[in-house]
């Protein structure tokens, strides 16, 4: 799930550490050379003296966990903590665990812990091995044993001591931090060189968080976000606000994708390669993402939505479309469709808190009736209709966002009351809230239109006089004419348009996060004031 910004102004150097990583686990003379102070292997190359800048590279970890499913990068939490003071509990807790560095020389290493999303940096203080050997070895733990330690922590101060040495220029190093200095956003560098304003060179580094948090995002291109780069995504912005408040690290896991339905057609598979929700190569129903969910029995929380492409768009904006009959699919796919798929999900993830999503009306009276016609005929949608062609529209919009909202409000409350009727709800609607004037092509959409802009169209065949808008273009013009992507190219290129740009994203996040204080996930809003 997986909001990665924070991170990059520290990337190259993690990238660095790991290129160094086979040649620390063989303790390469190489990298002990490097390491040593005063030598620069590219010193005398560019003419000029060079500053040495000694490598740490991490080669392992004792006493920290890995997320228990798929994750981004090195991303830790404490197997162990402690009280400070056993007599005295207001003292506090702290975490201890050990990690194994090669570095050239132990004694010039500095720990710094930092707040990615705060940017306040906390250096860890380096102590004398507290208690004595046989202490030590027979916890088997980082402890803090005598009364100067505990204090320090007590105090706010991380620790670290070297604790033994393995030969190669590899070192064993303890570290003790007050358990209340983690949020979802620490970074632990170690490191013995740094730049002129501190900032570490050449350093390892690892993500240091309190606890972690389990999603999983199940659904069709509303879930995946469609048009929208990965930080823009209701999903990660949802994400960012479970971080923030709960101090928990989100592992997510997602399986939306464009097109995707709640009940399996024929060829309903997985994607085994080249996956991408926002050009799928793979037909995978909802269903089917269900039970790709790994672990599901871990998750805190499955966002989930469905049921429109079930209907079909071509149901909802087909002019003339009976009403009745649009109410009848609507209900049959958004309501009792949705009802077996959440009874699924809960029956997988029975721990899990389940938000469903809704949807939106598609097109509003104030929708411009050019941009429509050009999206029809690359949509195949309506055929030789003429005007009043926008009042039509907009009536079937509204009136499936008003169907699709009390049917999936329905499955949600039917699936809650499954459960224990008592109990509190597992599962909540979150409805995004769009009125008229958010509609495709209106005036003041919320959701993906259309350009003139056609410069990113230089070298294509298209022939068209609107464009999509969206930042992801370029990246499905180069991908929808693959050989395993089924459905029309064209289609596939201009997928974006009528999906939540980033103010809808925004929309769909703030109902979101209600529906999550709703659940408890989060604290209510006077409680954080």
């Amino acid at each position: 799930m997986q909001a990665m910004t924070r991170r990059r102004r520290h990337s190259e150097q993690v990238a660095q550490a790991r290129l160094l990583h086979p040649y620390a686990a063989r303790g390469a003379a190489l990298l002990v050379l490097a390491a040593l102070p005063g030598c620069n292997l590219l010193s005398g190359l560019s003419g000029e003296p060079q500053r040495p800048y000694a490598p740490v590279v991490l080669v392992g970890t004792e006493r920290l966990d890995r997320p228990a499913v798929a994750s981004v990068g090195d991303v830790f939490r404490p197997a162990y903590s402690f009280a400070v003071d056993d007599a005295d509990a207001a003292r506090g807790q702290a975490v201890g665990f050990f990690v194994t560095l090669v570095t050239g020389d132990p004694n010039s290493l500095a720990f710094r812990l930092t707040d990615e999303e705060t940017g306040a940096d906390t250096r860890l203080v380096r102590v004398p091995p507290p208690g004595d050997a046989t202490e030590r070895a027979a916890a088997a733990t980082p402890r803090a044993f005598n009364a100067d330690t505990r204090s320090r922590l007590a105090g706010g101060a991380g620790l670290w001591w070297l604790d033994a040495g393995a030969g190669n220029a590899t070192y064993r190093f303890a570290v003790l931090i007050p358990a209340g200095a983690l949020s979802a956003f620490t970074r632990l560098q170690m490191y013995a060189s740094a730049a002129p304003d501190g900032t570490p060179i050449n350093a390892a580094a690892l993500e240091l968080v309190r606890d972690f948090f389990y999603l999983a995002i199940i659904g069709d291109s509303l879930l995946w976000g469609n048009g929208l780069e990965e930080q823009d995504k209701f999903t990660a912005l949802a994400s960012q606000t479970l971080e923030r408040e709960t101090g928990r690290k989100v592992i997510g896991q997602r399986y939306a994708q464009s097109g995707a339905c709640i009940v399996p057609a024929p060829g309903d598979s997985v994607c085994q390669w080249s996956c991408s929700g926002e050009v799928p190569v793979a037909s995978t129903s909802i269903t089917l993402q269900a039970d790709l969910i790994e672990r599901p029995e871990l998750m805190d929380l499955i966002l989930m939505g469905g049921c429109i492409n079930d209907v079909g768009l071509d149901a909802i904006l087909l002019p003339g479309m009976p009403m009745d009959d649009l109410t009848e699919l609507t209900q049959h796919f958004c309501r009792d469709e949705m009802t077996t798929l959440l009874r699924k999900v809960r029956r997988l993830a029975p721990q899990a808190r389940v938000v469903v999503t809704g949807y939106y009306p598609i097109i509003g009276p104030d929708s411009d009736s050019f941009a429509i016609r050009i999206w029809s005929q690359v949509r195949g949608l309506l055929g030789a209709a003429e005007a009043p062609l926008v009042p039509t529209l907009a009536a079937q919009s509204a009136d499936f966002e008003t169907q699709a909202r009390a049917a999936l409000l329905a499955a949600v409350q039917q699936v809650n009351a499954d459960a224990d009727p008592s109990a509190a709800s597992k599962v909540a609607f979150a409805g995004p809230g769009f009125g008229p004037d958010h509609a495709t092509f209106a005036p003041q959409p919320w959701l993906w239109g259309l350009t003139s802009d056609a410069a990113f169209l230089q070298n294509t065949t298209l022939d068209y006089e609107l464009f999509p808008e969206d930042p992801l273009r370029d990246f499905r013009l180069s991908n929808c004419s693959g050989p395993n992507v089924g459905g029309d190219q064209v289609q596939c290129i201009y997928e974006s348009v009528g999906h939540p740009n980033r103010r809808g994203a925004r929309a769909y996040a703030d109902a979101v996060v209600a529906s999550l204080r709703t659940l408890g996930v989060l604290p209510p809003v006077a409680a954080r004031q």
